[in-house]
């Protein structure tokens, strides 16, 4: 989608959705210029299936696009610059100048990733990149002019803070909603319906978010960042049966340190002692009587 910008930013760039955009002095076109030389009706720039082009309203008033006179239908893109009278316009393609600050090539003018998307099938599906801040009504002046009959002059308007998109309301005769909720101020986020009269459009966030946490799921559906398994301890029991086993009886050992290593001699029995003597008694009484 192609915008009218004034090359003296005047006011803010101006989006040609329309099919037919007409510029002149009089009160009934599009754009009204009160400069001297401008035509009551000058200019039209039509819009049809996303090819946009200038035609003359008026054969005897000045129209140039890139300093050549415009002779019939003359196709208009991005980087064109076109003169009214003394009025000099150019042609900018939001979605470009955003490309060019992603690569570094201009740092002047904050980026964002925030859209609306009409869904209106006689929209075509056309999307609106929006950059700070960014009105929308029926007024040509409006960064989103939009000529239905129920939506206002200004509507509401939409703007980028902090990286979030808000909306409000305009003090519009029919309302602003959210998702079907009427509002004044509101947060929007990705997937909501901002409706404006008629008008709805589907808000389309950033794809990617810095903060988000990416989580991979496997065959199983199963996430792949799932938490440690926790250690399983052993039964009380085991751990003191392994214990019991790793460790050496100290006190065995400790005892049997310190315990001075006495020699074992054998001794005989007292009772053999006594039945030596017992068979030698009987012995001596035995000689006795045979003497």
């Amino acid at each position: 989608m192609l915008k009218l910008q004034f090359k003296d930013r005047r006011q803010k760039a101006i989006w040609l959705v329309n099919e037919s955009f007409t510029i002149g002095s009089a009160s009934t076109n599009s754009l009204v210029l009160s400069e001297k030389g401008v035509a009551s009706a000058h200019a039209e720039i039509t819009n049809q299936d996303n090819s946009v082009s200038i035609r003359a309203s008026d054969n005897q008033a000045i129209l140039k696009v890139n300093n050549e006179r415009v002779v019939g239908n003359t196709p208009l893109k991005a980087g064109d610059t076109i003169q009214i009278a003394s009025i000099e316009f150019e042609i900018i393609d939001p979605k470009s100048e955003q490309k060019t600050v992603s690569l570094g090539l201009s740092s002047n003018n904050a980026t964002t990733e925030w859209q609306l998307q009409a869904t209106a099938s006689w929209m075509a599906d056309k999307v609106f990149p929006i950059k700070n801040t960014v009105t929308i009504g029926r007024d040509p002046s409006c960064d989103i002019s939009i000529k239905v009959e129920h939506l206002s002059r200004k509507h509401a308007e939409v703007e980028v803070k902090g990286g979030k998109l808000f909306v409000k309301d305009l003090g519009s005769s029919n309302g602003t909603y959210v998702n079907g909720k009427p509002v004044k101020e509101a947060m929007l986020n990705a997937g909501d319906k901002l409706k404006l009269d008629v008008v709805t459009f589907d808000v389309v966030g950033p794809e990617a978010d810095p903060n988000k946490t990416i989580i991979r799921m496997n065959n199983a559906g199963q996430s792949n960042t799932a938490s440690p398994k926790p250690k399983v301890q052993p039964a009380k029991a085991e751990i003191q049966n392994k214990a019991a086993q790793a460790k050496p009886n100290t006190t065995a050992s400790t005892s049997s340190a310190t315990r001075p290593q006495n020699k074992t001699t054998s001794k005989p029995p007292i009772a053999l002692f006594v039945g030596i003597g017992f068979v030698l008694t009987l012995a001596i009484v035995a000689a006795v009587f045979v003497m």
